[in-house]
C-alpha cells in the first residue's frame, strides 16, 4: 500500500449534503509513505469501511502535485486500468455538452437511460474524458427546466400572435392514451397557431418570441422571420379523473393557463 494511517480514527459530524446533513462517522488522517501528501479519509455515512474510491483520487493527486514516487503511483494506476488524468472542465461549460445530450435524446426520442448504457458512457468518455455524462436526477431536473422554458416561450409567441390577430389564431386539439400494460390514462394538448421563425447562424430554424429574436439577434442569419405553424404540447400527464365533459373542460382550462391563452385565442 502507497499510503499509511497518520493518527487514530476521530469523531465526524457530516455538515455538508442534505440527505446526511449532522450524521456522526469516523474520519482519519493519512499520508503519502513517499512525500508529504496527506488527505482526510472519511467513513461514509452509515457505512463500517472507508470508500476505496478516496484512495485512487489520492493518488492522481499525488501525480497531479509531481510529488515524489509520483511515477511509481501512475504505474500503479496503468496496471490497475484507472484514468490518471481526471480533470474536469469547469461547470459552466460541461453544462452545456449534458444540455445538448439531453436535447439530442429527446429530439431523437431515444430512452433517457441511454446515458446509463454502458457502451454509449464509453463512447462518451473516448470523445471527451473530462466530459461528466449527466447524473439520472439532473437528467430529470434539465428535462423539467427546458420544458418551463419552452412553456414560457410559448406564451410570449402566443402575445406576438395576439397584438397582430387580437383573436382566434390558435387551435387545441385533445387526446387521451392508455398504457395497456399499466392501465393508466394520460392526456396530452397540443396548441397549433402561427409564429415567426428565425434561422441561426448553424443553419438551425427555431420558432421564437420577437423578444428572444432581439435578445439573441447575434446569433441570427436575419431578423426578418418567415411565418409558418407552430405545434406544441401544453400539456401530456396522467388523467386520474373520470373523462366526463366536466372534468376534460376544467383539465383544459388549467392547463392552457400555463401557457397564457385566453378563451378568445382559441378558434376552435
Amino acid at each position: 500500500m502507497e499510503f499509511e494511517p497518520v493518527g487514530e480514527r476521530v469523531e465526524h459530524i457530516v455538515a455538508g449534503g442534505k440527505a446526511n446533513v449532522g450524521k456522526v462517522t469516523e474520519k482519519q488522517t493519512w499520508k503519502h509513505k513517499h512525500s508529504d501528501y496527506e488527505f482526510q479519509w472519511h467513513i461514509p455515512p452509515g457505512k463500517k469501511a472507508f470508500d476505496r474510491s478516496r484512495m485512487w483520487k489520492a493518488a492522481r493527486r499525488v501525480v497531479k502535485l509531481n510529488k515524489h514516487g509520483a511515477v511509481r503511483l501512475s504505474c500503479i494506476l496503468r496496471l490497475a486500468k484507472k484514468e490518471i488524468d481526471v480533470t474536469t472542465v469547469s461547470r459552466e461549460e460541461d453544462m452545456v455538452k449534458r444540455v445538448n445530450a439531453v436535447m439530442a435524446i429527446i429530439s431523437s426520442k431515444v430512452a433517457l437511460s441511454v446515458l446509463n448504457d454502458e457502451y454509449f458512457v464509453l463512447y462518451a468518455k473516448s470523445l471527451d474524458p473530462k466530459h461528466k455524462i449527466p447524473h439520472h436526477l439532473e437528467v430529470q431536473r434539465i428535462t423539467e427546466v427546458m420544458i418551463d422554458v419552452g412553456m414560457t416561450e410559448v406564451t410570449k409567441i402566443v402575445a406576438d400572435r395576439r397584438k397582430v390577430l387580437s383573436q382566434d389564431f390558435a387551435s387545441l386539439t385533445t387526446d387521451f392514451v392508455t398504457d395497456s400494460n399499466r392501465h393508466e390514462s394520460y392526456g396530452v394538448i397540443l396548441m397549433e397557431l402561427v409564429a415567426e421563425w428565425y434561422e441561426l447562424e448553424d443553419g438551425r430554424v427555431l420558432a421564437m418570441s420577437r423578444e428572444t429574436a432581439e435578445r439573441i439577434a447575434n446569433l441570427l442569419l436575419t431578423l426578418s422571420p418567415k411565418l409558418a405553424n407552430l405545434e406544441y404540447p401544453l400539456i401530456f400527464e396522467r388523467f386520474l379523473l373520470p373523462k366526463t365533459i366536466e372534468n376534460v373542460v376544467e383539465w383544459m382550462q388549467c392547463s392552457t393557463k400555463c401557457a397564457k391563452a385566453r378563451a378568445s385565442d382559441i378558434s376552435q
